[in-house]
């Protein structure tokens, strides 16, 4: 009967020794798992806050595309009203003479 106590004993002792082993690689998996899980974390974040920054970005870029445009417009329409006093100088030149445009009257 001791005999078979001691091989009893023996194979719980080493069932016991082979759980525990297993407990901690599973230990050790799990922190290692949750050491990635917490860099894919950090990661997320990282993405996050470049997409925050080209979002902003997109915005300045439209912004200033509107800005661009707007100045566009008051030079397209700066350029018409010149060429509008461009084209009434002309007939005026073409209308009057030089004493007229002096201020001048003709004796005649």
């Amino acid at each position: 009967m001791g005999v078979t106590y001691n091989v009893s004993t023996f194979i719980v002792s080493r069932y016991n020794g082979i759980v525990s082993q297993y407990n901690r690689i599973v230990s050790r998996y799990n922190g290692i798992v949750s050491r990635y899980n917490g860099i894919v974390s950090q990661y997320n974040r990282i993405v996050s806050r470049y997409n925050g920054i080209v979002s902003q970005y997109n915005r300045i870029v439209s912004q200033n595309n509107g800005i661009v445009s707007q100045y566009n417009r008051i030079v397209s329409r700066y350029n018409g009203i010149v060429s509008q006093y461009n084209r009434i100088v002309s007939q005026d030149t073409c209308v009057y003479t030089l004493g007229e445009l002096l201020g001048k009257k003709d004796k005649g």
